[in-house]
C-alpha cells in the first residue's frame, strides 16, 4: 500500500506480503456452515455521523434488532467491545461463492479491498484514515482519495468502492478473536450503511463477521 501504512518497518513487511495473499485467500479454505473462503493476493459525500448504538433501547425496531441478533452469535448486549489494540492487523471476510473483502487497520489508517471476480483482477478500494471510539465500539471510517489507491498489479484492475464516510460499530465475542461489524441503528431502514453490508446480503441483517488473517 504504498506510503499508507506506515507504522512501523514490521507493519510495512506485512502489508506487503498480504498483496501477495489477496487471489488466493478464497477457495484454500472452503464450505463449513456456507461458504467460507480465501483467495490468494497476486499483490496485493460524507455522512453525518449520529452517536447511535445498534440495540439501544428505541434506537432500532424489533425485527430489525431480531435479525440482527440471529446473526451474531449471542445477544449483542452480551458481547464485549474490543479495544483499539485488538482491531488493528489484517482481517477478511467472505460471502458467497467468490466475493471476499480484506480490511487493514493500522495505527491511524485503514484499506479495504473487495473483489467479487473469481480470479480477483477487478477489485474496488477504499483508503484513507479512521477513528475508533473504544466506549461505544464505534468505527469510523474517512477515506481519502488524497491517499492514492493500492500498488499496481499486473493484470488487476481498481476501482473505487466508496469515498463517503461510515459508521461501524464492533463487537466481539470473550472467548474469540472474530470481529463482528454492525450497521449503525439509523441507517438500517435506509439502507444507507457501508456498502460492504450490501454485498454480503442486501436483505439481511447488516452484519459482517470478520476473521483474522493471522492470529495475533
Amino acid at each position: 500500500m504504498k506510503k499508507k501504512l506506515k507504522t512501523s518497518e514490521k507493519t510495512a513487511r506485512d502489508v506487503k506480503r498480504n498483496k501477495i495473499l489477496f487471489m488466493a485467500i478464497a477457495f484454500a479454505v472452503v464450505i463449513t456452515i456456507g461458504v467460507m473462503g480465501y483467495f490468494k493476493f497476486t499483490g496485493k459525500d460524507k455522512d453525518v455521523s449520529h452517536p447511535i448504538h445498534v440495540g439501544a433501547t428505541g434506537s432500532i425496531d424489533h425485527r430489525s434488532q431480531k435479525g440482527i441478533d440471529s446473526k451474531l452469535p449471542q445477544n449483542s448486549a452480551e458481547m464485549s467491545i474490543p479495544s483499539a489494540d485488538a482491531i488493528k492487523g489484517k482481517w477478511f471476510v467472505a460471502f458467497g461463492m467468490a466475493s471476499i473483502a480484506e480490511l487493514v487497520l493500522d495505527e491511524q489508517d485503514f484499506q479495504i479491498i473487495y473483489t467479487n471476480d473469481p480470479k480477483g483482477a477487478l477489485r474496488k478500494y477504499s483508503i484513507g484514515k479512521y477513528n475508533y471510539d473504544e466506549r461505544s465500539g464505534k468505527l469510523t471510517l474517512y477515506p481519502s482519495r488524497e491517499m492514492g489507491e493500492p500498488d499496481a498489479v499486473q493484470g488487476v484492475f481498481y476501482t473505487v468502492l466508496t469515498m463517503r464516510n461510515y459508521d461501524i460499530y464492533l463487537k466481539k465475542k470473550f472467548d474469540e478473536a472474530d470481529l463482528y461489524f454492525i450497521a449503525p441503528a439509523y441507517t438500517v431502514a435506509t439502507k444507507t450503511f457501508h456498502p460492504l453490508f450490501s454485498y454480503a446480503d442486501f436483505n439481511g441483517a447488516p452484519v459482517l463477521k470478520f476473521l483474522p488473517v493471522e492470529m495475533k
